[in-house]
This record gives structure tokens, sequence and C-alpha cells, in this order.
């Protein structure tokens, strides 16, 4: 910029923040972007220039805030796993072919702030002479109060994404989200576009057949007897909050397939420890029974001629060591969903626990990757298994679905097969 000398200066680029910024493209579409930042060149040929992150982006309207009361987002999964009615109906003289455009409710329930519906619909183009149209299936979400897209998305979006990775083990995308929003120009009720940072895996394309199929991994689709699918959103959304963190683990190789085998295991085995600890507590005994076995023990060190100031020691040790081994809650786990004492000459707690020391302590020698693939993957069903369980609240119907599996029966044998090839080496 000219100083008063009359001589040129030239700075670093200038940081600029903005909250809200409008604009419209060339081909007159209107845009709102959110939380934007960016850094404005000094230099004198290019005022103005600037290069600018956003954390979201509306298309096809202007607003003021961050702020939306109805969310659509679709899910690449979803249509698939929940197998609407067909749109086609094919007439008696099989010539006539009719086309159902309209919008279906197919589910809607009541959540603790909010309602939530799965619509399916048609998109597509129609002339004269040609019919494009393709089926598609939206989840809709109405909060009682505006909130926040980041909010929207991790409340509602993100555990619709988790809840159908976890019934199908397979990567699940958020597609298309769209917001319904009043514009501040035409002050119209307008649906628009919305556009937000995400990391996701590259799903493949799933149909209905290959849900069904015996070598698929999928624990529940709609139209299984097991559960009504309104009943398993909405016991899924109460039990979110506790399991957020285990389930996040369980679906991480869906998340990120790319990782590491040891980064793939050591998810599986936090799925496992964390969903342990949720349903089957973190204490190996109640607390009357643990606290008689500390007096017992003292007692016999007493007898045994042992010092105040060390049996006081002992006292304080081991009052607090009550915790569950880990090996301890993954066999429990495993036993309840009735998958115990299917392993050669050993469990899966006990086989995992090496397993985890192993990554965790790498030593001598090469590690056993096959016993370590099928032990994740075993590891993963035992998880699926007992976390269905809990939303259906019917163990006996879910355990004796489960162990007919053929991919669930296929990985115990291949786990057993390598421990009986490799008894000694993990």
């Amino acid at each position: 910029t000219p100083s008063t000398a009359g001589a040129i200066e030239f700075g670093f680029p200038q940081s600029r923040t903005a909250q809200v910024v409008h604009g419209r493209t060339r081909t007159g579409t209107s845009f709102t972007l959110f939380d934007v930042q960016g850094l404005a060149s000094r230099h004198p040929d290019l005022e103005g220039v600037s290069t600018l992150t956003v954390k979201g982006a509306l298309r096809g309207g202007i607003v003021t805030q961050d702020s939306f009361k109805e969310v659509w987002f679709d899910l690449d999964q979803l249509e698939a796993w929940w197998d609407p009615p067909s749109i086609v109906d094919l007439g008696d003289d099989k010539h006539t072919v009719t086309v159902a455009v309209s919008e279906v409710e197919l589910a809607s329930m009541s959540l603790a702030s909010a309602t939530l519906r799965v619509v399916a619909g048609v998109a597509g183009t129609r002339g004269e002479g040609r019919v494009e149209l393709q089926r598609w299936v939206s989840v809709c979400v109405v909060v009682e109060e505006p909130q926040v897209m980041a909010t929207l998305v991790g409340d509602y979006a993100r555990p619709m994404q988790e809840l159908l990775m976890f019934c199908l083990g397979e990567p699940v995308r958020i597609m298309d989200v769209r917001v319904s929003f009043v514009d501040l120009v035409t002050k119209r009720q307008r649906s628009g576009e919305f556009f937000f940072k995400k990391v996701e895996a590259k799903a493949r394309p799933i149909t209905r057949s290959s849900l069904l199929n015996y070598t698929s991994h999928c624990v529940y689709a709609v139209g299984d007897d097991l559960i009504s699918p309104e009943t398993l959103i909405r016991r899924w959304f109460e039990w979110w909050p506790k399991l957020k963190t285990a389930v996040s683990m369980l679906n991480a190789q869906s998340s990120a397939p790319f990782m590491f085998q040891e980064s793939s295991f050591l998810f599986a085995f936090q799925a496992a420890e964390g969903t342990s600890k949720l349903l089957h507590g973190t204490k190996e005994l109640p607390k009357k029974e643990h606290t008689d076995r500390v007096n017992e023990i003292i007692r016999a060190l007493e007898s045994d001629g042992v010092g105040a100031a060390n049996r006081e020691w002992a006292r304080r040790l081991l009052r607090s060591r009550n915790d569950k081994p880990l090996k301890t809650g993954v066999d429990e786990m495993a036993a309840h969903v009735g998958l115990a004492d299917l392993l050669n000459e050993t469990t899966l707690g006990e086989i995992a626990s090496k397993l985890r020391a192993r990554v965790a302590h790498p030593g001598a020698g090469s590690p056993n990757y096959v016993l370590r693939h099928w032990a994740a993957e075993l590891l993963r069903w035992v998880v699926r298994i007992r976390i269905l369980m809990v939303l259906v609240e019917n163990d006996d119907a879910v355990r004796s679905k489960m162990k007919a599996r053929h991919p669930l029966q296929q990985t115990i044998e291949r786990l057993n097969a390598e421990l009986i090839q490799h008894p000694d080496r993990t």
C-alpha cells in the first residue's frame, strides 16, 4: 500500500474472518458461507484476492446464521437396508406400467428433542418420449429448537450412519445434506443443499440380495423379525450416549479400511473392552465379597507374623484391586452371546489379551498376522451380537439367529485352524 512518503510497502497477507458471507455464482445461484477464514493480499495488484476456507456452505439461499430446525440427509446404503416398496406396478395386461412418484413415509418416531422420519420418493426426469426415475430414501429430522449444522450432524446424522455400519458391517457414507430455511431475500420457505468437510471411506454399492446372502456380515436388515426398525432406531438413540465410544471403535474398520492390521486389531479389542465394561461391569467381585477376601488375606498375614505396618500397606493396596481382568470381561461377553468353549483349548479372552500385549510390546520373532486377523473378526462379531441383544431385548432369539451365520462359523473355523497349526505363536 502507498505510504505517506509515496513508497510502496509490502507485507504479509492479513487474516480475515467472518461468521457469515453471502454471495451469488455466475449462474445466479445464491449461497451462504459459514465460519469463513482467509488471507487477503496486501499487494497493490492483487487487491481483494483471497483464499477462503469455510466450515459450511449453503447453496440455494441466503440466511443470517448457521441455525436450522429441519435437515434431510442421505446415507448411501439406506435404501438397500430398508428395502422400501417398489415404485413400479406392472398392469394385468403386461403392457401398462404405473410408476408411483409421490413421497412415502416409511417410519416416524419421536426422540428426546426431535422427530425423525424415514421417507422414500423418486427423482429424475420424464418427458413425452422417455422416463428416467430413481428411488431415493432419506432421513428427515425436525428438532424442537434450531441447532447449528455441526450439532445436527453429530446428534442425528452420525448416529444413523453408525447404526447402518453396525448392522451391515460395511462402510456407509453421508451423501447429500439438505436443510429447510426462510430465505432472507424472498422471505419464503426454501430448501437448499448444505456442504461440509467430512472424511469417509469409499463404500461399495450393495443390493438387497447381497444383504440376505449367506456370506453377508449383516446382523440386521429391515424386515427381520427380531425387531421393528422404528423400535431399533429409537433404542439406538437412547443407548447412543453410552455406546458411542465402543461403537466408534467397532466401526473403525468400516470407517477407515486402509488402516494397518495392528490398528484394526486394537480398535476391535477396545470395542470389546468398552462394551464389556458397560454391560458386564468392571469389578471382579461385589464390594462385600471383595472386602471379605481382603480381610481374609490380612488375617493370614497376621498369623504368619507380618508386621502391622506391612499389613496396613497390603490392606490399602488390595482394597483398590478389584478390577476385572480384561480377558475375563471378554470371556464373559463371549459366553453371554453363546460363543464360549468354541476355540481349541483356549478362550477368546486369553487369545485377545496375548495378542494385545504383543501389539503393545513387540517382542522377538514375527507376529502371527493370520491369528490376529481372525481374532479381531471374532471380537467384532461378539461385540455386534452383544449390542444387538441390548437393542432387541431378546437374548435367546438373537443368540439362535447369529450362531447359524456362515461368516461367523467360518471365522471360528479359521481361528481354530490357526491355533492348531501354530499353538504357541501369537
